[in-house]
């Protein structure tokens, strides 16, 4: 559960960074004047930034989030669903022998 939480602040503080180096850069290109010759290169960092956050955003908040809040419900409903030997498991194996020798199911 420790490494867990060690995994959510890795993500959230990379999260904070990335989106904090995109407006910086933003901020940078629309308020100083850029020489010719980096001109390129301020456009390409800008858009490889913009499309790194969008992901980002849509990890966090999109189809993958959703996708993991669901298999973490279906891990649990199947860790809770499935016996494990204990007194349900033997009662079905007693009641299905019974059932085959043609006799009632105890009640």
């Amino acid at each position: 559960m420790e490494q867990d939480k060690i995994g959510e602040w890795v993500k959230n503080i990379c999260t904070g960074v990335m989106v904090l180096t995109f407006c910086l850069l933003l901020l940078f290109v629309l308020t100083k004047e850029i020489p010719k010759s980096n001109e390129q290169t301020a456009n390409l960092m800008l858009g490889t930034l913009g499309t790194l956050v969008i992901m980002v955003f849509g990890y966090w908040w999109g189809s993958s989030a959703s996708s993991a809040r669901n298999a973490k419900r279906l891990n649990d409903v199947l860790n809770t669903a499935i016996p494990t030997g204990g007194s349900v498991q033997q009662t079905t194996t007693q009641t299905t022998k019974v059932q085959k020798d043609g006799e009632q199911p105890p009640s």
